[in-house]
């Protein structure tokens, strides 16, 4: 695909997901929740989803206490701060909680920052260029408990990176805009060659005009010929 279709296709999957995304709420259509060291609950996946090739997305990760919460763990709230049920939102989590990214043998660690007005939820941005399944491992401690937990995207979990082709339209731009970058190309060779042709036609008629008050060998020869019939009837 050339870099024209390329753009061409980004710009208006762009549109179209901007007016799909302004429509959903604010947390993503398909997450995992998972129950992690019996303190806490998880919730993952990306933060725009459907999630596509070569679009800006990032992790949406959600943390909340359990029931049964209680303070044994110093957290830096009243006991009377909790009311004790999943929608308990873990504050401050991102300051010793890790994140890295997992594409098949490759990693990436991002930095967790907190998403304004919304206490317990957490992001970190990522551009993913790969269509396939990716994975969120999260790593570190949270209210002094160990934290190992990794999330892998999939048909019962979180969205998968998709290809953005079967959202392209019109194809028919697409093709033209394509056709236009070949034709362009085309072009540009041809000028090059040109160019090259220019400069041996240049070269050529440089080395004529350089050398255009020398006798040819004919010439030189004819001259000889002529000395020495002169030079015998002289005799």
């Amino acid at each position: 695909m050339s870099a024209i279709r390329r753009v061409t296709t980004y710009i208006g999957i762009l549109g179209i997901a901007g007016l799909v995304f302004a429509s959903l709420p604010g947390t993503a259509s398909a997450h995992e929740t998972r129950e992690v060291e019996g303190e806490f609950e998880f919730v993952v996946g990306f933060m725009d989803e459907p999630a596509y090739v070569n679009q800006l997305n990032g992790i949406d990760l959600r943390i909340s206490h359990l029931n049964g919460h209680n303070d044994d763990h110093d957290d830096g709230h009243d006991d009377d701060d909790h009311d004790h049920n999943g929608d308990d939102p873990v504050l401050n989590a991102h300051e010793t909680l890790n994140a890295t990214i997992i594409f098949g043998d490759q990693t990436m660690d991002v930095d967790l920052r907190p998403v304004w007005g919304q206490d317990g939820a957490y992001t970190a941005d990522v551009l993913p260029t790969e269509t396939g399944t990716y994975s969120f491992r999260f790593h570190g401690q949270i209210d002094g408990v160990e934290i190992d937990e990794t999330f892998q995207g999939g048909p019962d979990t979180f969205s998968e990176i998709e290809s953005t082709s079967d959202l392209a339209f019109p194809s028919g731009a697409a093709v033209d805009s394509a056709d236009d970058g070949d034709q362009a190309a085309a072009f540009g060779i041809a000028g090059v060659v040109a160019g090259l042709l220019g400069l041996a036609v240049g070269g050529a008629a440089l080395y004529k005009v350089t050398n255009a008050g020398e006798p040819s060998p004919a010439q030189r020869r004819r001259e000889q010929k002529q000395a020495q019939q002169e030079s015998s009837d002289e005799d």
